[in-house]
């Protein structure tokens, strides 16, 4: 079995599970530039920073007190624990899949990635996950 990433097919959307723990969630799913795709979050299960719990993960979340650390965020420009989407590991293509379902056209090809919007030293005590579905359009 290859771990390449396949292009998906207008109509044949695809799903995979994004866990909050890594600070990459692999979807073996090709993204081509310029095509229009739809992502949907179909299922979130207990999408927790340690203990704040009921992430909204479109929306994240934002205490005073951690101001001043937002610009520790992996993208300072969402919330913390926000669901966030990449081509690749390129830190230009970072966006946050702030609405569900949502459409996303991106402007380079490769891999699409996600994760939890974190410190990158702080994913050892998140929890939970959510099933995202990709549809090309």
């Amino acid at each position: 079995m290859s771990n390449a990433p396949f292009p998906i097919t207008v109509a044949n959307p695809q799903k995979f599970t994004v866990f909050a723990k890594p600070t990459w969630n692999r979807s073996q799913i090709l993204v081509e530039a310029g095509q229009t795709y739809r992502l949907e979050i179909l299922q979130v299960t207990q999408w927790q920073d340690a203990w704040i719990q009921n992430i909204d993960p479109t929306q994240g979340y934002r205490l005073w007190y951690l101001a001043p650390l937002a610009g520790l965020r992996r993208f300072p420009q969402a919330n913390w624990f926000a669901l966030i989407g990449a081509i690749g590991k390129d830190r230009n293509t970072f966006f946050p899949i702030d609405q569900t379902p949502m459409k996303y056209i991106p402007t380079t090809t490769g891999e699409f990635l996600c994760f939890a919007n974190d410190a990158p030293f702080a994913y050892g005590n998140n929890s939970g996950q959510l099933t995202l579905q990709i549809t090309r359009l």
